[in-house]
């Protein structure tokens, strides 16, 4: 079975369709280098769907400085992912994402936002069919 999934890959809801809507929460760690031009380097997904299942990825990512001011920055945010492992219904699913966003900050005082979405296919997933 193949499903559709989308997520904020920072921060909570997280949702995989396959006739019917299951919702989950994500966690990301990242380790990376910055430079003057942006930041780089590799993110460690897991995203849980409880009794469903969860599933890891190994993300590579980079930010790009779009605006540097002193009171304003924008960040562009892209990566992409791939599944390296799950348990229960993602046991043997494979599957690759692509992630896009910004993050914005405004001083002073700091304050930002961010907005961050992934979309990806997930191949190979056993979802229990409603009864």
């Amino acid at each position: 079975m193949d499903a559709f999934f989308s997520a904020d890959p920072f921060i909570g809801g997280d949702t995989v369709w396959e006739g019917e809507a299951h919702e989950g929460t994500g966690l990301c760690q990242a380790i990376g280098k910055m430079n003057k031009n942006g930041w780089h380097g590799f993110e460690a997904h897991r995203y849980d769907f409880g009794e469903l299942g969860s599933f890891e990825l190994w993300v590579r990512a980079k930010t790009v400085f779009e605006v540097v001011e002193p009171t304003h920055r924008w960040h562009k945010y892209t990566a992409i992912g791939r599944i390296t492992g799950g348990t229960g219904a993602f046991a043997e699913a494979d599957g690759v994402f692509h992630f896009e966003g910004y993050t914005e900050f405004w001083f002073p005082p700091p304050r930002g936002e961010a907005s961050m979405t992934a979309h990806g296919m997930i191949y190979g997933i056993e979802v229990p069919v409603p009864e």
